[in-house]
């Protein structure tokens, strides 16, 4: 028979639900904890983070006492001499998304959104066994975490400033990188914490790295005098959030395709493929007009085209790198030749 909850009974869940959650709660009213989350999801009250926080801490010791060979197959010595470029890749990728658990001083974690996890699961193996758990959660994208627990790999991606990432800069681990592997470092970061985006009407191009608003971008800042890259950086507070958080940005056609063709140079499928499309499309933008020399006829029907898009004379003009006198005319001509 099914059982009723009482006036009493929920008295009790909302006093005791957000910070003791449903399997105390069942214990203490003698319901299972799956009864226990639906009535509390229908009278409205939800666990605090805190307790949140520590119900997943839970899940995971409860995975890692089941099943702890899971969580150490990775050498770390791969690390600690990098010589290939997958594992300058997930250097990088874990300085942007990846993080040393404070709980757990052996453990290694990197969250992500699945699809990107698929995508760059073979680079990971290629360093040994990642302990990988799916979550899915109402109106969010599935996730996945990757896991391990090393504390000699921990040891020494503390050393090289890892544990304290948000504050300082990564000059340390890159200083102990081959100069031939470092765009992989590069790519991995780009591929966790950067982005690049391009309006074809404003001929604008953006190309952005996100941080902690303490972060030391002295890193990024050496890159970029390497380059010869213009770029800016920004420190932001949101007040209505209470959120606050730096970019560096790089808002010139120049300069964000020298940033794409150094972490990029002739790709070979290391790292998130959408990302590498998203330079692929700016790049056969860009190039659509810089690189038609002197076919006048492909340089009209690629003005014609801009122009039918929305883009507006001054920005064709500067993309071509003429005058905009010369752009009115072909329109003129195609307009005259019926094309």
């Amino acid at each position: 028979m099914k059982k009723l909850w009482t006036p009493e009974m929920e008295v009790v869940l909302r006093k005791e639900y957000p910070d003791h959650g449903s399997v105390w709660c069942g214990n203490i009213l003698n319901m299972k904890p799956k009864q226990v989350t639906k009535r509390a999801s229908v009278i409205g009250i939800r666990v605090t983070q805190e307790r949140s926080r520590q119900r997943q801490s839970e899940n995971i010791q409860h995975i890692w006492d089941e099943h702890p060979e899971k969580f150490s197959g990775v050498d770390y010595r791969l690390f600690v001499d990098c010589k290939t470029k997958e594992v300058a890749y997930i250097l990088g990728f874990l300085w942007a998304d990846g993080y040393l658990n404070e709980n757990y001083p052996s453990r290694i974690v990197l969250e992500i959104v699945r699809d990107d996890w698929e995508n760059i699961k073979p680079v990971f193996d290629k360093t040994g066994s990642w302990c990988v758990t799916n979550r899915n959660r109402k109106g969010r994208r599935p996730q996945s975490r990757a896991q391990i627990s090393n504390k000699r790999m921990a040891k020494y991606l503390r050393e090289c400033g890892y544990g304290n990432k948000n504050k300082i800069s990564a000059c340390g681990i890159l200083e102990k990188i081959p100069d031939h592997l470092k765009h992989y470092w590069w790519r991995g970061f780009f591929d966790g914490d950067g982005c690049v985006y391009y309006n074809k009407k404003e001929c604008c191009y953006q190309l952005s790295l996100a941080g902690s608003y303490k972060q030391d971008w002295k890193f990024a800042k050496n890159l970029f005098l390497l380059l010869d890259v213009r770029y800016s950086i920004q420190r932001i507070k949101k007040n209505k959030s209470n959120s606050q958080s730096s970019c560096v940005r790089i808002t010139n056609k120049d300069g964000v395709k020298k940033f794409c063709e150094y972490i990029y140079g002739s790709y070979d499928g290391i790292g998130l493929e959408r990302k590498y499309q998203k330079y692929v499309d700016l790049l056969e933008f860009v190039n659509g007009g810089a690189n038609l020399g002197n076919d006048l006829r492909a340089r009209r029907e690629w003005v014609k085209q801009m122009k039918d898009s929305g883009m507006i004379v001054k920005h064709i003009a500067s993309c071509l790198g003429v005058s905009e006198i010369i752009i009115y005319r072909d329109l003129v001509f195609m307009k005259d030749s019926g094309k």
